[in-house]
């Protein structure tokens, strides 16, 4: 019987560490990958910058998955894992832009407008439109003015308030006929000349024309002289139109003829009753 006795032996491992990694590009449909990269421990990385190219189509980014759900880098940045990488390019397809156009802001008499132009894709861009002299958005109502003498009127109009001008009507009226009345007139009476008046305008406050003068009224009953009407008439005339001269009554037979006599001295020296 041999007597074995218990050994306990130990196996020492030694655990090393790798020291290079592996990143690799895949041209996913396309060509022209750049070649693998070896990233030491502990050292950052710069990703290529060269690009792959694929027919109708436009590469946008790496990404660690296929279809672009994994994470994304960008060509030229910077990979600090210390860990291999495997990078898929991601491609966006060539697209011939279709845009339709819509007006966005209309053009008026005091402001450009905006025409706007967008893609089924969803790009857009936009471009003035020139001031339209014509469309006239803020506008108001004007009521005629009368004419004066003095001051021309307008007829109605429609103003607008953007570009502060008369877009219809308010068309410059004639002016208007003087509104006139008459002053300064007055009767004739049997001591006083009477004047026909003046025509004056009570708008523009002006004398238009000037009247004439109304002769004085001769006395009922009182006979002219034609050939001197300053003297008094004869006793032959105040006996033919039968009124006195004087006093106005009629004198007949002997009597009168002496008091028309008497009242004809008193007229002839201007003597009045």
């Amino acid at each position: 019987i041999n007597d074995c006795s218990s050994t306990t032996k130990y196996l020492n491992l030694t655990v090393v560490e790798k020291k290079e990694f592996s990143v690799t590009y895949n041209a996913n449909g396309g060509t022209g990958a750049p070649s693998t990269q070896t990233k030491t421990y502990g050292n950052d990385l710069v990703l290529s910058n060269q690009k792959p190219s694929k027919s109708g189509y436009t590469f946008i980014k790496w990404n660690t998955k296929a279809d672009g759900t994994g994470t994304s880098y960008n060509s030229g940045a910077t990979y600090k894992e210390n860990a291999d990488l495997s990078l898929y390019a991601i491609w966006q397809q060539n697209h011939t832009h279709s845009y339709t156009s819509s007006i966005t802001k209309a053009a008026t008499c005091s402001a450009a407008g905006v025409e706007t132009f967008t893609c089924s894709c969803g790009d857009s861009y936009t471009k003035p439109i020139a001031i339209n002299p014509n469309n006239h958005v803020n506008t108001k109502n004007v009521a005629a003015t009368a004419s004066t003498c003095t001051v021309k009127g307008y007829s109605a109009g429609v103003y607008c308030n953007d570009c502060k001008q008369y877009i219809s009507g308010h068309a410059e009226q004639p002016l208007a006929a003087h509104q006139t009345t008459v002053i300064n007139a007055r009767e004739a009476t049997y001591d006083t000349n009477g004047y026909t008046g003046d025509t004056y305008c009570t708008v523009c406050k002006q004398t238009l024309s000037y009247g004439a003068s109304i002769p004085k009224l001769t006395k009922p009953n009182e006979p002219t002289n034609p050939t001197n009407p300053t003297q008094p008439a004869t006793q032959q005339q105040q006996q033919q139109s039968g009124n006195c001269k004087y006093c106005g009554g009629t004198h007949t037979g002997f009597p009168g003829i002496i008091i028309g006599f008497f009242h004809s001295i008193l007229a002839l020296f201007g003597l009045r009753k």
